[in-house]
């Protein structure tokens, strides 16, 4: 890892900073992961810090940003992490899932309409191969991991969530943190359910549904039908985008939903995802009246349903499921998405719409060194124990 640098930054200012600089010093022009999702993107995480982390004493989040860069392939990974009681990942009830911000040369001449602009060509070293890009990205995540004994103070306990067991990060962050001190304790966050859309069209998915979703889809058109109603999917910056938040705050705040914990989020991430081309906010009206409204993100071919609400007292017209197919035959057919995610929830419907289960998991990691970080260690998995005890009784 000698060509790799680590810092600690206090916030995302300083890393744009960082990032220019690491790029004109290279002489390329950085750009995002093309294959990031939403959730490890420098946008997620900054409208997370800025709207979505509500402080019991009203001070902004204690953010620590671990930026790793590596001169001589010119990739870059940042690990966003949280300073509150304990130290944690930038994440919360918000986030379907957490990985670094990954960021790769963009080649001379390329059509990329993001990045961090620098003078010069890029060489052909350090163009976007793909075997390239998996060994910096290995590296990267390494040197992240080892860098948190660096840069950070002394902490009892780290936790990450949520994680994607399967992924190379999720195992590169485990096994670094148990080689740099730390015992680590794998723990079930929540079900994470979704669709492989593959080659299916609208047409055919609609058909393979159950029969009693898509009979009650048909049942609540039919009686909508008997009234003035409309459905719109609001996608970009315009005039209609605002009415469509409020639209959006109006439904939620009538539905059985609980009142947002941090009520600037939404909407703000609704502004963000339209400007940059996220956005499918889908709003069913009745009699000029928004009765369901639905977040989807749409980005890199994967669609993610965010949030979704109805206005009780409409069940019979099953509002929400006519909703959620007109969004799903939008992403199916025009986006031409290859997945559409559920994210968090075992909710018995989403089995219905979805093809497949899985699960996402968070990692605790108690420091060896530390007297707390030991006690904690020895409450955690003692707790792990009598839970698996009890289910093996049962």
């Amino acid at each position: 890892m000698s060509g790799i640098r680590t810092v600690c930054l206090p916030g995302f200012e300083a890393l744009h900073a960082a990032l220019a600089s690491h790029a004109t010093s290279c002489g390329f022009a950085l750009v995002q992961d093309a294959q990031s999702g939403v959730f490890s993107s420098i946008e997620w995480f900054e409208n997370l810090a800025r709207h979505g982390l509500a402080q019991p004493d009203g001070q902004p989040p204690q953010l620590r940003l671990l930026l790793a860069t590596d001169r001589q392939t010119g990739h870059a990974a940042c690990l966003p992490m949280l300073h509150g009681l304990h130290w944690a990942s930038l994440s919360n009830y918000y986030s379907g899932l957490f990985d670094v911000i990954r960021w790769s040369p963009q080649a001379s001449g390329s059509d990329a309409t993001t990045g961090l602009a620098a003078a010069g060509p890029v060489s052909p070293q350090l163009a976007n191969k793909p075997s390239l890009k998996l060994d910096a990205d290995t590296l990267l995540e390494q040197a992240l991991v080892h860098a948190m004994r660096q840069h950070l103070p002394k902490h009892q306990t780290v936790t990450f969530s949520p994680l994607d067991s399967g992924a190379t990060f999720t195992a590169a962050l485990e096994a670094g943190l148990q080689q740099t001190g730390f015992r680590v304790g794998r723990y079930f966050v929540f079900a994470n359910w979704y669709l492989d859309v593959g080659t299916t069209t609208w047409g055919a998915y609609f058909g393979a549904l159950p029969p009693p979703l898509r009979n009650g889809i048909e049942r609540g058109r039919r009686r909508l039908a008997k009234f003035a109603w409309s459905l719109r999917i609001q996608q970009t910056v315009d005039d209609q985008l605002e009415p469509s938040i409020q639209h959006f705050v109006s439904v939620y705040n009538q539905s059985w939903k609980s009142p947002e914990p941090n009520p600037g989020f939404i909407p703000n991430l609704i502004r963000l995802a339209a400007a940059l081309g996220w956005l499918r906010l889908g709003i069913l009206q009745l009699g000029g009246q928004p009765i369901a409204a639905q977040l989807w993100l749409v980005h890199h071919r994967k669609a993610y349903i965010f949030k979704l609400a109805y206005v009780k007292g409409h069940e019979r017209f099953s509002p929400g499921s006519v909703l959620t197919s007109r969004l799903m035959e939008h992403v199916i057919d025009t986006d031409k998405v290859s997945q559409v995610d559920y994210l968090s929830g075992d909710d018995a419907y989403k089995k219905d719409w979805m093809s497949h289960r899985r699960e996402r998991i968070g990692l605790v990691a108690f420091d060896k060194q530390s007297l707390g970080g030991n006690w904690q260690a020895l409450r955690h998995f003692t707790h792990q124990y009598v839970q698996q005890l009890r289910k093996s009784v049962v």
